[in-house]
C-alpha cells in the first residue's frame, strides 16, 4: 500500500501546493481525507501534497450562500448547526446516512467531486442543488458543479486545485429530497436519485432538478423529467407519469452488483417515494 510514495508535502499556501502539483506532474496527487489514496492506491503517484495547513476545513454562511472548504469532511457537515438549517434538516439527514462514522470522518468535500465515483452520493447531492466550487489556478474563479463535470475532470486538476463548496440559500418554495438504495445500511449505493422542486402559491412546480446517479454511470439531471413536471401538482397521476418518464428515459446499465434492468424498475420506485415525499410538505 503506497510503496512507490516518496515524499509527503505540507504545503503552507495554495500558490505553493499548485507550484508543487504542476512541477511534480502526474507523479502527485493532492490529498485531503486521504480515502481514495489508501483505497485504490493509483499507480505512478510519488508524491502527495496534503492541504492539511491551508486552513480549508470549514463551514461558513453569508446572506445568500454555505461556503464549505475542501477538506472539510461529510461528519463535519453533518453535526454544522449551519448545514442542519437547510431543507429543514433534510441534508443533515442524508449526510448521516452515508457509509459509516469512520468514513463519514474521513470522506472530503473536495476529495468526493474531484474523484466523481460515479457512485458517489455527494456529488449526486450536490448537482441536485445546483452546488457551484471555487477553483485555485493561481486565482479564484467559481463555476457550477455542473460545468465542472462536462470537463476532463483528472486533467483539468493537473493545474488546478479545489478550495471550495458554495451551497445556495434557498427559499421555503424548494423542497429537497434524496434517496439512496443500498444492500446494507453502508454500502455505496446501487442507485440514488436526489430531487429539488419549487413550488408556486398554488402548489405548481416552478422550478426542478431531477438527478440520478450510480447507474452506474455518474449522476446525471434527468431534463425530460424535470420539464415534465413544470407547471404541475403533484397528483397521482402526475406521479406515476414522472415515474414512467424516468423509467423510459433513464441510462442504466448492467456491473457486478445488480443488472441494469432492476436499476431501471429502481429508478422509477425511487421517483415516486421523492416525489410522495415532498408531496408530504408542501
Amino acid at each position: 500500500m503506497l510503496k512507490n510514495v516518496k515524499e509527503y508535502l505540507y504545503p503552507e499556501s495554495l500558490d505553493e501546493a499548485l507550484d508543487l502539483l504542476k512541477k511534480k506532474g502526474k507523479s502527485a496527487r493532492v490529498v485531503g481525507g486521504g480515502l481514495d489514496i489508501v483505497w485504490r492506491s493509483p499507480k505512478g503517484v510519488e508524491y502527495l501534497i496534503d492541504l492539511e495547513n491551508l486552513g480549508l476545513s470549514y463551514i461558513e454562511e453569508d446572506e445568500e450562500k454555505i461556503k464549505i472548504g475542501a477538506k472539510t469532511t461529510i461528519g463535519e457537515a453533518q453535526k454544522s448547526l449551519v448545514v442542519g438549517k437547510l431543507f429543514k434538516g433534510k441534508l443533515t439527514e442524508v449526510f448521516s446516512e452515508i457509509a459509516t462514522p469512520i468514513i463519514r470522518n474521513v470522506i472530503t468535500f473536495g476529495g468526493s467531486v474531484a474523484r466523481n465515483y460515479p457512485w458517489s452520493d455527494i456529488t449526486a447531492i450536490l448537482l441536485t442543488i445546483d452546488a457551484s466550487l471555487v477553483i485555485f489556478t493561481g486565482e479564484e474563479k467559481e463555476m457550477t458543479l455542473s460545468e465542472f463535470m462536462r470537463v476532463e475532470i483528472e486533467e483539468f486538476l493537473d493545474e488546478a486545485i479545489i478550495k471550495e463548496v458554495r451551497i445556495k440559500k434557498f427559499d421555503p418554495s424548494y423542497h429537497f429530497s434524496y434517496i439512496r438504495f443500498t444492500r446494507t445500511a453502508s454500502d455505496i449505493p446501487l442507485l440514488n436519485e436526489g430531487m429539488l422542486l419549487k413550488f408556486d402559491k398554488g402548489k405548481r412546480v416552478e422550478d426542478a432538478i431531477v438527478v440520478i446517479g450510480a447507474r452506474p454511470f455518474g449522476p446525471t439531471r434527468m431534463e425530460t423529467v424535470e420539464e415534465f413536471l413544470l407547471g404541475k401538482t403533484l397528483t397521482d397521476e402526475v406521479i406515476g407519469k414522472a415515474k414512467e418518464l424516468v423509467m423510459e428515459t433513464v441510462k442504466v446499465a448492467d456491473d457486478m452488483r445488480i443488472s441494469g434492468d432492476y436499476r431501471r424498475e429502481l429508478s422509477g420506485v425511487l421517483t415516486k417515494r421523492n416525489l410522495m415525499c415532498i408531496r408530504e410538505e408542501i
